[in-house]
């Protein structure tokens, strides 16, 4: 009996986890994970996520951008940050990017898929320094394409219904009773 505890204790630090109150496993954070659970969070989590250097070079890329842009990660990585985005945002986020200051900031900007397609997303990008000092940025997307689709239907529809309420009104006008 001494011996399976002390392989599960063995277990545990390898992981990273710990034992709560109720004898369930906790870990603490991500890098506490067991490899297996990080590569399936890697494989199923819609999110897209970047880490590029400072001179805006792709180094790491989930593998959600075969499922949001079409992209094999190989294909994306080494490419840079700006390439892959809309020129319009490209110039706003340079502009607006000094204002990071170690806090996420969040962007909606329109990412080019595979197919030359342009996506809605919101981008949120943060600055991180690793344990060499070395600065990096990290940005999740999240397609907002259906969210932006509603927001216009709904523009065109009050549009639609001032239109129609203008065009009641001069009816009303020309009418006289």
């Amino acid at each position: 009996m001494k011996q399976e505890t002390k392989n599960s204790e063995a277990s545990m630090e390898t992981t990273g986890c710990t034992e709560n109150n109720h004898n369930d496993l906790v870990f603490p954070d991500i890098a506490s994970l067991p490899k297996s659970m990080v590569d399936w969070i890697d494989c199923h989590q819609s999110d897209l996520i970047t880490v590029w250097d400072n001179s805006g070079k792709v180094c790491f890329v989930s593998k959600s951008v075969e499922q949001l842009l079409g992209y094999k990660t190989a294909e994306f990585q080494g490419t840079f940050w700006y390439e892959q985005i809309s020129p319009k945002d490209s110039e706003y986020i340079k502009n607006h990017f000094s204002d990071l200051s170690g806090n996420e900031k969040p962007f909606n900007i329109h990412v080019k898929a595979k197919d030359g397609k342009y996506i809605w997303t919101e981008c949120k990008v943060g600055r991180v320094k690793n344990d060499d000092g070395k600065i990096y940025y990290i940005s999740t997307l999240r397609d907002i394409s259906d969210k932006k689709e509603m927001e216009e239907m709904m523009i065109r529809s009050e549009q639609m219904s001032i239109a129609g309420q203008l065009a009641a009104g001069v009816f009303a006008i020309r009418s006289p009773r």
